[in-house]
């Protein structure tokens, strides 16, 4: 039983990053609630037995309000401190630079990102241990008198004071400076991983390399959570989505059209155009792809009216909510559209002469 109980509280031993964040969690909730009992046991242990009326009662309430406000306080502070403490640094390597005189040296970023809210972080720790450093002997002194102003919400006691203002201090602190060590950093790490993910897989579709990009698409893809930004999720299944669309079928456009349907789910049938746009030319490859392979016709009549609804249906979505998008279902629809970049852009011709699509992306729009 007790030990479901710590497993529970403090994660099995894994040692994955999540059972270190919930070992941690619960070390501090185990240290704050000792804590809170000690202030709790305190107020109480101050009254006499014969003074165990309701005026008592409600002083020990008091007191213990008082001294549960001030741990909250002080423990609110230490948690800024542990946070600016704790703020991941952005640790940029420099490649050796080319013995072309013209050329700057390349920059990667290996962890966090580079933000006003980290330099500020780095001034402030440095600022507040230059002037603790210096101010070392006075320390003491300076809490001495500071729990002098705060212990009369404590029976006056002003050693109680202390104890109270720095256990809470420095538990505010290891919790702000490890829950940000522990969560924070991999949040970042998580984020920045994926955006570089996303401008390497862009510049892989730029020039053709669409089997790489997918490749990095997908491993972008594993670091996608609840708490990834919207853009930089859309932005991964709007790529994956259009690259698997190079890849051969049925397989490509089995997967393009998985991956955006799972988008459209989790995100809302609003949420992107490009992600409709991609659904209707994933249809179109269906489409040709049962005309051309398969052998049941009763089957085969049943799937090529299935795809063309679901590709009309994509088209009507992604013209709704993004009417610019006319321009290039047009082009992948159209094979003599005079802004066809390549033959490979063919996806929606299987329907050139279908009259609804000519009513959707017909000249007369």
């Amino acid at each position: 039983m007790f030990e479901t109980a710590f497993k529970g509280l403090f994660g099995d031993s894994s040692g994955s990053s999540e059972s270190y964040l919930k070992r941690t969690v619960g070390t501090l909730v185990i240290w704050g609630g000792i804590s809170v009992v000690w202030i709790l046991i305190y107020s109480l242990c101050q009254l006499q037995i014969e003074h165990w009326r309701i005026h008592g009662v409600i002083k020990a309430l008091c007191v213990f309000g008082y001294g549960g406000l001030m741990a909250i306080a002080f423990a609110a502070i230490g948690g800024l401190f542990g946070f600016l403490f704790g703020i991941p640094r952005s640790i940029q390597n420099e490649a050796p630079k080319s013995s072309n005189s013209n050329q700057t040296p390349s920059t990667s970023t290996r962890l966090g990102v580079n933000t006003n809210l980290e330099q500020i972080s780095d001034w402030l720790t440095k600022i507040l241990i230059g002037v603790g450093l210096t101010a070392l002997n006075n320390i003491p002194k300076k809490i001495w008198a500071l729990a002098d102003l705060l212990k009369g919400g404590l029976y006056d006691n002003q050693g109680v004071t202390v104890l109270v203002t720095l256990n809470f201090f420095v538990c505010g602190f290891f919790a702000g400076y490890l829950l940000t060590r522990l969560f924070l950093s991999r949040a970042f790490s998580e984020v920045e991983g994926a955006e570089v993910a996303l401008k390497i897989a862009t510049r892989l579709t730029a020039t053709g390399e669409y089997k790489s990009a997918v490749t990095t698409l997908e491993s972008s893809l594993l670091l996608v959570t609840d708490d990834t930004p919207k853009p930089v999720k859309k932005s991964i299944y709007e790529q994956l989505s259009y690259n698997y669309l190079y890849q051969d079928p049925p397989d490509g456009y089995t997967k393009a059209i998985r991956l955006a349907l799972k988008f459209i789910d989790e995100e809302g049938p609003d949420s992107s155009a490009r992600i409709w746009t991609n659904l209707a030319f994933a249809y179109g490859q269906q489409y040709k792809w049962v005309s051309d392979h398969e052998k049941d016709e009763q089957r085969k009549t049943s799937l090529l009216v299935l795809s063309r609804r679901k590709a009309l249906d994509a088209i009507k979505q992604a013209l709704r909510l993004e009417p610019k998008m006319l321009g290039l279902l047009r082009m992948v629809w159209d094979p003599d559209d005079p802004t066809k970049i390549s033959a490979e852009e063919d996806d929606l011709e299987i329907f050139f002469d279908d009259a609804e699509f000519k009513k959707l992306l017909g000249e007369n729009k």
